[in-house]
């Protein structure tokens, strides 16, 4: 009967894998005493294919070879090391004598001489250095430059320094030459075409230049003419006057750059283009000097052409 009637839950084969299970998972938690097998290792990793012969030939670091140096590479390395450290040397050197130059040979004396229209004060005023300055700090044409368009009557400077610590500045005076006509009045010329004053009064015992005009005259500085071919044939003309040793004259035309002249006393010298100038002044100078033409004669006297038999007329 009732007794032997199965249990509700505990009947059928479910029940029996539920109670295998039970005992399986006891056994697990209780355990035997057996400790559980260890993974295996990790295969080693492989190396690729292309790298392996590349990376065992070569040499580590530490124990790299040093390259060996022949004779002639470090013949070359000696020579340029000689080089460079000569000029080192020779820039340390430059500098310490610079340095020194500038220290020892102090200006303590200054000294002008030679006849001029200034005083010597006046060019000590306006030189570019000063006693106490240093003897090469500013250059002889700085100088030069500075006195010379500063003070118009000074027509050239020597600068002569004697050591340790005096200059001498050599002057030498302009001399009114030439004087020419400008919108500003009459231009007063020195032999080299400096201008050294503007007056309005025409200079008397000068030699007068005709058919041209200066062009903005500023006292000190260079001439410059309205007409830059007028410039050019009259400067030519100037050179060669000097080269012969022409006798002093007392006008020169340059109206026309094709036929100038020259006033020899009453005696007017037409020597024509710049062609040939020095042969026709030579000619000129004979003929009136050599030939004997009296001062009282007047007129013209053209050397500016050759005859048929190729000399001057």
């Amino acid at each position: 009967g009732a007794a032997n009637a199965p249990k509700p839950g505990k009947s059928g084969p479910g029940a029996g894998r539920t109670q295998a299970k039970g005992k399986t998972k006891a056994r697990t938690k209780a355990g035997d005493g057996r400790t559980p097998p260890k993974k295996a290792p990790a295969p080693p990793a492989r190396k690729a294919a292309g790298n392996t012969g590349r990376e065992q030939s070569r040499p580590s670091a530490g124990r790299r070879r040093a390259r060996t140096i022949s004779y002639g590479e470090a013949l070359r390395r000696r020579r340029r090391n000689k080089i460079l450290a000569g000029a080192v040397i020779t820039v340390v050197l430059a500098v310490g004598l610079f340095a020194s130059f500038r220290v020892i040979f102090q200006v303590n004396t200054i000294s002008v001489t030679g006849e001029t229209p200034y005083t010597a004060e006046q060019v000590v005023k306006i030189l570019p250095f000063a006693e106490g300055d240093s003897m090469f700090s500013v250059r002889d044409e700085k100088i030069s430059q500075t006195l010379t368009s500063q003070l118009p009557y000074i027509e050239s400077v020597n600068v002569l320094r004697r050591l340790p610590d005096s200059v001498e500045i050599q002057l030498t005076a302009a001399q009114e030459k030439y004087y020419i006509n400008s919108i500003s009045g009459w231009v007063v010329l020195s032999e080299s075409f400096k201008i050294l004053r503007v007056t309005m009064e025409q200079p008397q015992g000068l030699v007068l230049i005709s058919g041209a005009e200066a062009d903005n005259p500023v006292q000190g500085e260079q001439v410059v003419l309205t007409d830059a071919d007028k410039q050019e044939a009259l400067e030519s003309l100037l050179a060669s006057l000097r080269s012969t040793e022409f006798p002093d004259v007392s006008g020169i035309n340059v109206e026309s750059v094709y036929e100038m002249s020259v006033q020899y006393g009453s005696v007017r010298v037409l020597v024509g283009t710049v062609n040939e100038l020095d042969a026709k002044l030579d000619w000129a100078k004979y003929l009136l000097t050599d030939m004997q033409v009296q001062g009282e004669q007047s007129g013209t006297l053209d050397v500016s052409t050759r005859n048929s038999e190729g000399r001057l007329t």
